[in-house]
């Protein structure tokens, strides 16, 4: 598809305007912006890492803002307690936001990489059926549970 200034600037709009929601309510960039991209004759493999790579600007901008006015806390010095238990694994966090953050930054390398080695490997109409079901079921997740007031669970987190 070729890129037009128009277009550019219409795609770039709905960008903004899905990230401001994503934002407002904490869901919804790429759940509503891979459609739409992809009913505006993109195909998966442009839509998907351009949704991906505009969510992880947001991310780390958001994500800084919110380190900025201390609704979270982030404590990487390393943690000798742990460090001595958990011996060759590594380093971990101290914090409960800077290990929330590590799991998610973990588990979202590990989606990208198995997102990437699939979407190459299938056909494109099996994508674009495939991301239309997930996001219809996670549309039907959402709508289930909106009266469902969870409390943090690492389970919850990962899975």
């Amino acid at each position: 598809m070729e890129i037009t200034p128009i277009l550019f600037t219409a795609v770039a709009i709905l960008a903004l305007l899905c990230e401001y929601m994503d934002a407002a309510i904490g869901m919804g960039y790429g759940t509503t912006l891979t459609p739409l991209l992809l009913i505006a004759g993109f195909s998966p493999l442009e839509a998907v890492p351009a949704v991906l790579l505009g969510q992880l600007a947001g991310g780390l901008i958001g994500g800084f803002s919110h380190y900025r006015v201390g609704n979270m806390s982030l404590d990487f010095r390393r943690d000798e307690k742990i460090k001595r238990r958990l011996r060759g694994l590594g380093y971990l966090p101290k914090s409960l936001d800077s290990k929330v953050i590590f799991i998610l930054a973990i588990c979202g390398v590990i989606g990208v990489l198995a997102g990437v080695f699939s979407a190459v490997s299938i056909p494109e109409t099996v994508l674009k059926a495939y991301i239309g079901v997930m996001v219809l079921g996670i549309g039907i997740v959402i709508l289930a549970r909106r009266n469902n007031h969870s409390t943090f669970s690492w389970n919850g987190l990962v899975g």
